[in-house]
């Protein structure tokens, strides 16, 4: 495996000076990824512009319509849309519309646009901020999850998206602290959320019931994933578990890596905070230091 961090993909404020980089996730079938900023902005970036390696990048649009930091950012499995959730309360579906960019404003500083990306759905029911989001694998539902200790249930099906929507299909509330994660099961029949009661909840989607509460005596987490081809359930810091058997198979524990995100056609692993890219048939590689990556046989 080869790691590399890209110097080039960064957020700025108005003045100039870098802010953090919250959120990233690659596209699911073309060579682009998508970063959510502390400066309250979506960038959309072009993953090996000139086909000369992976440390070369493009900057295709960025989307300025939130009005606080942008936590996290998703696209849908079938690429059409994007997802982003705010401190700004709310979740906004972005979508390549056609034509041109629009022009930057007289007297901005702004890079003007390569990719008309516009916003087609703003979604509104969270009463704080939104700290992650994730799309089912038919990508007929989103969920989405705040400090409001709730959970939300998107109708997000391409016939049903509306420019404003605020009345999700569920409302998930059994969580006694605010909402960290959620993350589907590869074939949509889970739904699992982690929070900061300490607990992983497992909800079937047929009815949305919950049918697990997971509490092991947690130090804390921020992401999970479920695996590609099985109904486990790895979290970045101590468990896996198979959900059917309800069986813990293995102890785990992470360094500082709170967002994980994988894409199988590009063969690419990004990581938050230090943003990291690799190419997963290079070989093993480490990084030292709080963003350790470790990738063995």
């Amino acid at each position: 495996m080869l790691l590399e961090k890209p110097g080039d993909v960064r957020h700025e404020n108005a003045a100039g000076n870098a802010t953090a980089i919250y959120g990233v996730d690659a596209h699911p079938s073309k060579l682009l990824f998508a970063t959510a900023g502390g400066d309250g902005s979506v960038k959309i970036w072009a993953l090996d512009p000139q086909g000369g390696g992976i440390a070369a990048f493009e900057l295709l649009a960025t989307l300025s319509f939130h009005e606080q930091a942008v936590n996290c950012v998703r696209w849908a499995g079938h690429g059409r849309f994007l997802a982003s959730g705010s401190d700004d309360q709310l979740v906004l579906l972005y979508e390549l519309q056609p034509g041109a960019p629009p022009p930057v404003p007289f007297g901005s500083n702004a890079k003007p646009n390569k990719q008309n990306w516009g916003r087609c759905a703003t979604l509104k029911r969270h009463t704080m901020d939104i700290q992650d989001l994730a799309w089912s694998p038919d990508d007929r539902l989103l969920a989405t999850c705040s400090i409001d200790n709730t959970i939300c249930i998107w109708d997000v099906d391409s016939t049903s998206i509306t420019p404003v929507m605020n009345q999700p299909l569920h409302t998930l509330s059994s969580h006694n602290g605010w909402v960290k994660g959620v993350a589907w099961d590869p074939v949509g029949k889970y739904l699992t959320s982690a929070g900061e009661d300490k607990t992983v909840r497992v909800w079937h989607v047929d009815s949305f019931e919950e049918v697990e509460v997971i509490s092991e005596p947690f130090e804390g987490y921020d992401s999970f994933v479920y695996s590609d081809f099985s109904t486990s359930l790895a979290t970045d810091a101590v468990i896996t578990r198979d959900i059917p058997s309800h069986n813990k198979r293995e102890l785990l524990r992470t360094h500082v890596l709170p967002t994980m995100a994988t894409n199988r056609t590009l063969q690419r692993i990004v990581a938050k905070y230090q943003l990291m890219l690799s190419d997963i048939d290079r070989g093993d590689a480490e990084t030292d230091g709080n963003d350790t990556v470790t990738e063995k046989e």
